[in-house]
């Protein structure tokens, strides 16, 4: 009988301890931090599943906002640290199994208006959205998100698995490195922009809609190379495996 009892007292602690972990609310997250943006030279967003919106501000402070719905909202936390000129900054969430998995969640973060030495971010499936920023190099990777980014200067490598991408440039003034397993490359350019384009793809397709010099291929290379433009120029480099380029001009 006591045998039964413990097994019993055992079952149930396994059972309330695990409902601890299980969360099924769906609510509101609304999570905001201040920081004065004196001497901050290097930016690094960390969004998880978060979409990552970020755009310039007049203000000398940083401005970090993260909001929107999801399962289990008091499991969210926004960390935003400076150390010796860096800027980190974290979306973090409690792990819980979920009966539902339901997450709407934007960070917004508004950097003041000058150019950056650094600029790292990175999500998990939330997309990411940036304009009007300048830094010395600038790094933009999501696995499953999109990419979206509007005269961003600098020079620019980004990374996704399956989310597209899509750049848009007023200038080509440095060297691009855009990376995508399955999502499509978009690049729209002014008319009169110079540059090499390297375009290396196992089965995707391009369509360049400015006109382009192809040069022929060099031996042990799978490399396509291409002159827009009347200058040589930054070098533009897409690497895709099933992944279509597509190069427009501005509109």
């Amino acid at each position: 009988m006591r045998l039964k009892s413990s097994v019993v007292a055992v079952a149930c602690g396994i059972v309330v301890g695990v409902s601890g972990l299980i969360s099924s609310e769906v609510g509101t997250v609304d999570l905001e931090r201040t920081i004065t943006g004196t001497g901050i030279t290097a930016v690094d967003v960390q969004g998880g599943a978060a979409h990552v919106v970020l755009h310039p501000t007049t203000s000398d402070d940083v401005h970090v906002h993260l909001q929107g719905r999801a399962t289990g909202p008091q499991d969210y936390q926004l960390v935003v640290e400076q150390t010796n000129g860096q800027l980190q900054i974290r979306v973090e969430r409690k792990f819980r199994l979920t009966l539902m998995n339901e997450h709407e969640v934007t960070l917004d973060v508004a950097l003041p208006q000058r150019q950056y030495q650094e600029l790292l971010v990175a999500t998990t499936d939330g997309h990411v959205q940036a304009r009007d920023l300048e830094s010395a190099t600038a790094s933009f990777r999501s696995e499953e998100g999109s990419l979206q980014l509007t005269r961003v200067a600098g020079t620019v490598k980004t990374a996704t698995e399956s989310g597209e991408q899509q750049v848009r440039l007023d200038r080509v003034t440095h060297d691009l490195e855009l990376t995508s397993a399955t999502g499509s490359v978009q690049l729209d350019v002014p008319r009169t922009a110079s540059f090499q384009l390297h375009w290396l793809t196992r089965s995707g397709e391009e369509q360049v809609h400015q006109p382009i010099d192809w040069q022929p291929h060099q031996p042990f290379s799978d490399v396509q190379r291409g002159l827009i433009g009347a200058e040589s120029g930054p070098q533009v480099a897409v690497t895709t495996k099933s992944g279509d380029l597509v190069v427009r001009p501005l509109e």
